[in-house]
């Protein structure tokens, strides 16, 4: 078994995912598994995994293995970013601590005629040995983002207790460091006779643990948790538990009586830890989660087969080629050939060299339900082999693949099951990958479209990859005369296939568009462009569906009826007003500057701009939420 973590953060990072994945590494070694954490989706490729579990859900699913997101954070923190939604929905499965947030995530999927799996996952240890021996004193070990949550509260505690404090270096609560290697914080653990498991608020709220609970029955530590009902339904009286909504004096004080109790009683201390250690090995620990990981990746490959009602469907393709190395012919007819779905038809045009493509393609086996090639006049427009082919279609369900492109194993079973749902709509799209083939790109897999269909916006501009979708054959009455267009044909077809909103998203990234920036076969030049969408603008001119924009009268009318589009207005009014706020906090904290300062290459290098701007966007976001009484903060564990 091959294991493969896209993580977000930098490798590097001293933060609390570092140090499980160092643990859940130990634990598949056990196994005799590999592991491999990664935040660039040219390293799965090359690790060829049998699955992902994906870290965090500022990453969608990137690449064609099987994918699993790690559901360990609440949903307060990704809700309110459609795109971090999407992320989530884009998974073949989720990975769950607790049953509100599986019900959340049920929520947003449920519109998507695909099949999700479903598993457990914790923060948690591999298995270790309970050990013997005198420990003394408290330990807390600080990971958190929110550096100076408990600060005040720890100050007053260490004047009642031995409070031994430890983590990364960046944590300022520390009064020591550890390396994180998956084995030293467990080992630090044993030596102290209880540990603080405390979480945010929002943790407490979604009921979602960390992994302070697990570390301590790890390590045979009593656990002193704050009232948190996973902690209370999982370890129950093994535990020790605080009111952390107190004063700081009182939490202190309540933590002091603890250890005095420990202190004194020996016995009934070690029953605790032995329950508490038992309770871990047997239902917790990474070595017992990994064990689900086989059965989990075979129902992800059985969701990707077709439905019943969609197996004898017929799928056709046209595939344009001639020009091109035959190399990328082959990957594309190869993506065909792996698809989960079977009853899959190729129709090949070949518009130049149509006899040594006819020799090369008889010299493959025959994998696909039916393969073949017909030859298109080399008049330099590309939408002549494009009509040529469509022509020839006879089949339930047709698409186009140009002879670069690719598309995931489960492409076609998705966009089928999608038709199948909606049965009132045309055509089924997937969201679409960016591939570089460029060896410089940091990170060669981007989402280039991934987004509802709104038919106004996408008469103004194509946002569906020519290689995207499956349309009804029905569609193909709308066709018309070929408008020998050199460029934009597979937008002007898309313009001719849809009618009113007929368009539906599978909620898949499984179209991979090859980027090769210094191809001009595969980037014609913008002048070409522009005057092909100058042509495809006058031939709707007269159209039902006229394809200017509507009148300014009209544009008000749409705003008053779309929600969706005052929403988003709203949105962008609100994030300009987080902005504004995040940027004032960010630089007149003057304590937290000059470590902000430090990190910002390092964000910039695997977020960009972007993800500098959504950080402070966030940070406004807090300060607003904490100056609004009853409004929940957005801190990290």
């Amino acid at each position: 078994m091959r294991i493969a973590v896209h993580t977000p953060f930098g490798l590097s990072e001293p933060i609390a995912e570092t140090e499980l994945f160092e643990r859940l590494k130990i634990a598949a070694t056990r196994l005799g598994w590999s592991c491999l954490r990664t935040d660039r989706s040219r390293d799965i490729e090359k690790f060829a995994p049998d699955v992902v579990l994906v870290e965090q859900f500022t990453v969608a699913k990137l690449t064609p293995y099987p994918t699993l997101g790690l559901m360990w954070a609440p949903p307060a923190y990704w809700e309110t970013s459609e795109q971090w939604l999407k992320n989530v929905a884009s998974y073949d499965g989720h990975l769950f601590a607790d049953p509100a947030t599986a019900r959340f995530v049920d929520d947003v999927v449920s519109p998507v005629p695909v099949r999700f799996v479903r598993g457990r996952w914790f923060p948690t240890c591999q298995a270790t040995e309970l050990k013997s021996g005198p420990p003394t004193g408290l330990s807390y070990l600080g990971t958190g983002w929110d550096k100076d949550r408990h600060r005040e509260l720890l100050d007053r505690l260490a004047g009642k207790v031995a409070l031994d404090r430890f983590g990364p270096a960046a944590d300022r609560t520390s009064k020591r460091t550890l390396p994180f290697d998956g084995v030293s914080v467990i080992e630090t653990l044993t030596r102290a006779a209880a540990a603080l498991c405390w979480h945010s608020p929002q943790h407490r709220k979604w009921g979602i643990p960390t992994a302070r609970a697990f570390e301590a029955a790890a390590s045979g530590a009593i656990i002193i948790s704050d009232e948190i009902g996973f902690v209370r339904e999982t370890f129950g009286s093994a535990a020790l538990y605080v009111n952390i909504e107190a004063p700081p004096d009182e939490v202190a004080d309540q933590v002091a009586q603890h250890m005095t109790w420990i202190e004194g009683n020996p016995e009934a201390v070690e029953r605790k830890r032995v329950a508490a250690h038992r309770i871990f090995i047997e239902n917790y620990a990474f070595d017992v989660l990994l064990r689900q990981l086989p059965r989990l990746i075979s129902d992800i490959k059985r969701a990707w087969q077709p439905a019943a009602i969609s197996a004898g469907r017929s799928v056709g393709f046209v595939v344009r080629t001639g020009g091109r190395d035959l190399a990328f012919l082959d990957r594309a007819i190869k993506s065909l050939e792996d698809q989960t779905h079977r009853n899959v038809h190729t129709i090949v045009v070949a518009y130049r060299d149509g006899a040594a493509i006819r020799k090369h393609l008889s010299s493959r086996p025959a994998k696909l339900a039916a393969l073949r090639v017909i030859d298109s006049a080399d008049n330099g427009f590309r939408s002549s082999a494009l009509w040529a082919g469509l022509k020839e279609i006879d089949t339930d369900f047709f698409g186009i693949l140009d002879d670069d492109d690719s598309l995931m194993p489960n492409h076609v079973a998705a966009c089928l099951a999608t038709l199948e749902r909606y049965p009132e709509s045309d055509l089924a799209y997937a969201g679409t990958l960016w591939v570089s083939e460029g060896e410089n790109s940091l990170e060669h897999r981007t989402i280039a479209a991934f987004r509802h269909f709104d038919p106004t916006l996408f008469r103004k501009r194509n946002s569906i990859s020519s290689n995207a979708w499956l349309a009804r054959r029905s569609t193909l009455l709308r066709l018309g005369m070929d408008p020998e267009l050199g460029v934009g044909e597979d937008y002007y077809l898309l313009l001719r296939l849809l009618h009113d909103r007929c368009f539906t998203p599978t909620w898949r990234l499984t179209a991979e568009h090859q980027q090769r920036p210094s191809d001009r076969s595969h980037s014609p030049l913008s002048t070409e462009e522009a005057g092909s969408f100058m042509r495809i603008k006058r031939r709707f001119l007269l159209a039902p569906d006229a394809y200017d924009a509507p009148l300014a009268e009209a544009s008000l009318d749409l705003l008053a009826n779309n929600d969706l589009i005052a929403a988003r207005i709203l949105g962008r009014m609100i994030k300009r007003q987080y902005l504004r706020k995040g940027l004032q906090v960010y630089l007149t904290d003057f304590r937290g500057l000059p470590k902000r300062f430090t990190r910002l290459p390092s964000i910039i290098r695997h977020g960009g701009i972007k993800k500098v701007r959504r950080i402070i966007e966030q940070r406004g976001a807090r300060e607003y939420a904490r100056r609004k009484p009853g409004m929940p903060s957005n801190s990290d564990q």
